[in-house]
């Protein structure tokens, strides 16, 4: 469903007010469904059972399947990969002074 020109601006409004424009985000949460999706057919589970598993609704399930991560909140994203035995390390560093703003990246399997 294409989203009204409204509900991107107020979308839009909140990743600025959060400093995340231009953050990564985006392409940080993409990562993490990819490697969820990569878990998943390790572990050979249906769309069913993982929705089970991760305690998540068909509807965003098949959001994962589909790699579609705008909807998904980050938690979700971290939480799903720990029901799949991940563990998440979190690293907080400064940035290098050649960069205007910090980054945020995925790395991992």
């Amino acid at each position: 469903m294409k989203k009204k020109p409204e509900e991107l601006k107020r979308e839009s409004t909140v990743l600025e007010r959060l400093g995340m424009v231009g953050s990564g985000q985006p392409y940080a949460k993409t990562e993490l469904v990819r490697h969820i999706n990569t878990l998943i057919a390790q572990h050979q589970l249906s769309q069913e059972k993982a929705a089970k598993l991760l305690g998540l609704s068909t509807y965003k399930m098949a959001s994962f399947a589909r790699g579609e991560s705008t909807r998904l909140a980050l938690e979700t994203l971290l939480r799903a990969l720990m029901t799949l035995g991940c563990d998440i390390d979190i690293l907080i560093k400064r940035k290098p002074a050649d960069q205007k703003r910090g980054h945020l990246r995925v790395r991992g399997m």
